[in-house]
């Protein structure tokens, strides 16, 4: 079967990836889509982002800063999981410049 293409011929995400995806940004189990979907590209760079959102949530008890830090991870992982839904790579600012780093 030949891989359906979207518009500008890029292969299109299926539901199966999105799922993936998605298990990314739940915070530490993102380690399970890093490891069992290495073939998947989409899937490792929502995983990845995941990762560092996690490690950064980290210090989010910090009185004052944490919770700050808190809330604006909160709307980036809202806006994540639409993106990832939809299909879409999405660089999350700063954030995306790190994974970039990241070779698994």
């Amino acid at each position: 079967m030949a891989e359906e293409k979207n518009k500008i011929g890029e292969k299109q995400i299926s539901s199966e990836e999105k799922v993936w995806a998605l298990l990314g940004y739940l915070w530490f189990l993102c380690i399970i889509p890093l490891l069992l979907k290495r073939d998947s590209k989409f899937v490792q760079h929502h995983a990845k982002q995941g990762l560092v959102m996690a490690l950064i949530s980290c210090f989010a008890w910090v009185p004052f800063f944490g919770w700050f830090l808190g809330i604006i991870l909160f709307a980036v992982w809202i806006i994540a999981v639409i993106k990832t839904l939809t299909g879409q790579y999405w660089n999350i600012p700063l954030i995306g410049e790190i994974v970039k780093r990241i070779k698994l």
